[in-house]
């Protein structure tokens, strides 16, 4: 997983402000299903992973937006499968409610 990838086995100063990432300018933004709610995903500000307070910021933006989408199933859905049917109309308020508060907070942090 992406967590992985940039820190968790590798050590992030592999990648940050004196690895690989600075030497390539890389930017990224974390992108978080929403399609039952606001009929696409959302997309937070673009982060540079060439510094390493970037870095950091975004795979915590990243890993925020995670545990607030994993109240509700997360997976391929079919009409059998959607979200109304797995899961109650007060855990889907519940669950948007804290995604967009969370993606709400990583906007104005930024």
């Amino acid at each position: 997983a992406f967590g992985e990838a940039c820190g968790e086995s590798f050590g992030v100063e592999a990648f940050g402000a004196e690895g690989l990432f600075a030497e390539m300018g890389l930017k990224f933004v974390v992108s978080v299903p929403a399609k039952f709610w606001v009929g696409k995903a959302l997309v937070t500000p673009r982060f540079d992973a060439s510094s390493a307070a970037g870095l950091f910021s975004g795979i915590h933006a990243w890993r925020r937006l995670s545990q607030a989408r994993g109240l509700v199933h997360q997976g391929l859905m079919n009409v059998h499968t959607g979200l109304e049917r797995l899961h109650s109309a007060l855990e889907l308020e519940e669950a948007w409610s804290q995604l967009r508060r969370t993606y709400l907070d990583i906007w104005s942090e930024a």
